[in-house]
């Protein structure tokens, strides 16, 4: 059977003789993987619950996929407070990670002013928050077309939030501070 579905592209690859084929997500020509098998280097398994493709005037900026635990609420994706929505009935916070792939280079100083405008607009404007959406916006660096952010939070670990850059770790902010899932909320409201 074929996949006559264009936002879907196998990729295949060899595996110790074994043929894997995964469907992947494709956002305007950038493809994402339906889900993920580690967090914070913690294995997990996540899920797509979410994609976006951010335009400006019709012209592409980035594409997006927001990756959950299974258990965690579709609809936690709805909300600026994804953290309290992603939440079993055991009060379990789900891992996240948010993968961006950008269709154009962006500056890192535009970064740090959209992550600073944008989390104050949700609310986010206590000063213990505030200083560390100060200390996540010394990771961000220029990124060119092509660059791919990992954002991802572990509650388990208390790893904080952590940034990744093409596959490597830029830093996380807010390691094991009582306000580890306020910054997580503040951070992944923006998007």
């Amino acid at each position: 059977t074929s996949n006559t579905d264009p936002h879907h592209r196998r990729q295949t690859s060899d595996h110790g003789g074994s043929l894997l084929q995964q469907a992947l997500i494709d956002l305007g020509g950038h493809y994402f993987h339906h889900g993920k098998n580690e967090v914070q280097g913690r294995d997990a398994t996540l899920i797509a619950k979410g994609t976006s493709y951010l335009t400006y005037f019709k012209l592409a900026i980035c594409s997006a996929v927001l990756y959950l635990e299974p258990w965690a609420s579709n609809d936690a994706v709805m909300h600026s407070h994804i953290i309290s929505q992603a939440q079993n009935r055991y009060n379990k916070t789900s891992s996240i990670a948010l993968e961006i792939s950008y269709h154009k280079p962006v500056r890192a100083s535009d970064f740090r002013w959209a992550t600073s405008h944008f989390t104050q607009k949700n609310g986010h404007t206590s000063p213990s928050i505030q200083d560390l959406i100060h200390n996540f916006n010394e990771l961000y660096k220029d990124v060119k077309r092509g660059d791919r952010y990992l954002v991802e939070f572990d509650p388990e670990s208390n790893g904080g939030v952590s940034l990744s850059l093409n596959g490597i770790l830029l830093g996380s902010v807010g390691k094991g501070s009582p306000h580890e899932k306020e910054l997580a909320n503040a951070i992944y409201s923006i998007w």
